[in-house]
C-alpha cells in the first residue's frame, strides 16, 4: 500500500505492472472536519499494490498544489519510490 500524507497528490501507478500492479484506485481520505485549516491538504492519498514477480518498479505520484494557492517547488512535487522483489 502506499500512502501519501496530503491529498493534493496524485498517484500515477507502477512502471512495471508485470512486477508490482496496483489493486484498486486510489482513495482520498480527508482528515475529520475542524481539525485542519481550510486548503492545506490535510488528510492521505492511497492506493494498494501487489506484487507479481520477481524484478523491479518504480512508483511514482505528483502534486502541483502544496497548499491553497500555493505551487509546489520542484523538490515537493514528486514523488518517487523503487520497489525491488527478490526471492
Amino acid at each position: 500500500m502506499l500512502v501519501l500524507h496530503n491529498t493534493y497528490w496524485v498517484i500515477t501507478g507502477s512502471s512495471n505492472p508485470a512486477v508490482v500492479v496496483s489493486t484498486a484506485v486510489q482513495t482520498h481520505t480527508p482528515d475529520p472536519p475542524g481539525s485542519c485549516l481550510p486548503g492545506i491538504g490535510c488528510g492521505s492519498v492511497s492506493e494498494p499494490f501487489s506484487t507479481r514477480s520477481l524484478g523491479s518498479a518504480t512508483l511514482t505520484a505528483h502534486r502541483d498544489s502544496c497548499g491553497e494557492a500555493m505551487p509546489c517547488q520542484a523538490a515537493q512535487s514528486r514523488y518517487v519510490v523503487t520497489v525491488v522483489v527478490t526471492g
